[in-house]
């Protein structure tokens, strides 16, 4: 009996055991499924918050154009404009306005001497990888002239659904709040960025393409939309190809990895052809001189003087022309009097010019953020060069995510390169110019921003010459 009385003593203890372990299992698989439901959850929950506010934006910009046809038939005039508050009312001027992240323009197209088309779209970044546009349409009458009743209002949104350098697919809705049915017909504006170029397929819907506009209506069971009966359907374009090929950007250390020491040795791209263009952007978080410890072979040019934000944070950039290949080992930079953290970003260019690829010098210096909405502003540059492009670098000393703020200008590879060792966050952007001007100034927002500073760069490059 005294045996039997200690077994059982035994395994009541190791259920007890095996219960916790059960227990511990269960809870661990709860999370596993939850948390990412939940934080996918609030992710949507901000993109639609961000869709919202666009919406009202477009449609108060189809409200003011009333407001104003109503004042003064003549203020309307045909054109791309944006709105700016007057006293008293409003008016339409420049070619956009911007409110926070929000870009809104207003089409006018002339239908006759007493009719305008006006079409408001608003344009934003729901995350890094999606861009979104709404846009609204209506008729607008003098009806001083004429009693021409106006048709419902309907509205589009374009989202991106696949991005590449020379093309994209994106997915469009098409809306209503009319609660009868309506036929519908709208035109998209393919000559920004993101949504720039030639559509070469378009399904679910009717469609004619007139550079720029892409005009689309109803096909079968997107003929008709009501409030509760949208329309979708998606097209894939083929943007213009780049007079310079962008071949490759290349991180040390890729997004978010961690780089520290006194040297780093260049990771080229591997196929690289004589006569190609490198620009390495060398930046180093802490006090000391960055320079070039060996040069692999080739002839390389600082593009300006080394930039120091308060001894907190250094940067440099170097170009040269690839000779052909890489002699002695590959390119090797360093800071000779410090240890900390160092990130040397390389990118890659074919069809410049093979004897001098720089068109317009650099401008640098450096910022600090401090308010909402946390945005770094790099002034316009003036190229000199048809076919030029130019290159914009963003440079902070923590591990800060960046998001582009025009439409006109592009990433350069993924939105930041984070060095998680100490503290770097590079990001860069570029812009063709087909002839000779201004490249307008370009803007990134920084998050989060409380009390970060940092260098940046502007410079432009040349396509052949002959």
């Amino acid at each position: 009996m005294n045996y039997l009385f200690k077994n059982n003593r035994v395994n009541k203890k190791g259920f007890a055991l095996v219960d916790v372990i059960l227990g511990i299992t269960l809870f661990a698989i709860v999370l596993i499924f939850t948390v990412p439901t939940f934080l996918y959850g609030q992710e949507s929950a901000v993109i639609e918050g961000k869709r919202q506010r666009a919406i009202k934006q477009a449609q108060a910009g189809l409200e003011i154009v009333r407001n104003i046809r109503d004042n003064n038939w003549t203020d309307i005039t045909p054109g791309t404009f944006g709105i700016q508050e007057a006293n008293p009312g409003w008016t339409l001027t420049g070619s956009s306005d911007t409110n926070g992240e929000f870009t809104r323009k207003i089409d006018i197209e002339l239908i006759d001497v007493n009719r305008y088309l006006v079409r408001s779209t608003v344009n934003w970044e729901q995350n890094r990888q999606r861009h979104g546009e709404v846009s609204f349409e209506t008729r607008l009458t003098n009806f001083q002239k004429e009693t021409i009743p106006e048709p419902t209002d309907y509205f589009y949104e374009i989202t991106m659904a696949n991005d590449w350098l020379t093309g994209f697919c994106a997915d469009v809705i098409v809306e209503t709040d009319s609660k009868t049915e309506l036929e519908w017909e709208i035109n998209i504006d393919l000559s920004e960025a993101p949504f720039d170029g030639e559509p070469y397929e378009v399904w679910n819907v009717n469609w004619e393409y007139n550079e720029p506009i892409l005009t689309t209506s109803g096909q079968g069971a997107t003929q008709y939309i009501s409030k509760n009966n949208p329309a979708t359907f998606g097209f894939c374009a083929n943007r213009s190809e780049l007079p310079i090929e962008i071949l490759d950007v290349r991180p040390q250390p890729t997004d978010n990895q961690s780089l520290t020491g006194q040297s780093v040795d260049l990771d080229p791209y591997p196929d690289l052809l004589e006569g190609d263009f490198v620009v390495v952007l060398v930046s180093y978080n802490g006090s000391g001189n960055i320079e070039m410890q060996k040069n692999g072979g080739q002839d390389w040019n600082p593009v300006f003087d080394q930039v120091n934000n308060n001894n907190n944070l250094q940067t440099k950039i170097f170009t040269t022309i690839f000779n052909g290949s890489w002699q002695g080992g590959n390119p090797v930079f360093k800071v000779k009097e410090g240890k900390d953290s160092m990130s040397v970003t390389s990118y890659y260019f074919r069809n410049t010019d093979p004897y001098w690829a720089i068109d317009t010098w650099e401008n640098s210096g450096t910022f600090s953020v401090n308010s909402n909405p946390f945005d770094i502003t790099i002034n316009s540059i003036n190229t000199t060069a048809n076919d030029s492009m130019a290159l914009a670098f963003f440079i902070s000393n923590d591990t800060n995510e960046w998001y582009l703020q025009n439409l006109d200008w592009n990433v350069l590879g993924n939105s930041q390169y984070r060095n998680s060792n100490g503290g770097i966050s590079v990001s860069s952007a570029y812009k063709v110019l087909e002839t000779p001007g201004n490249t307008g100034d370009v803007v990134n927002r920084v998050i989060p921003a409380s009390n970060t500073s940092g260098n940046w760069h502007i410079f432009s490059i040349n396509k052949y010459n002959f």
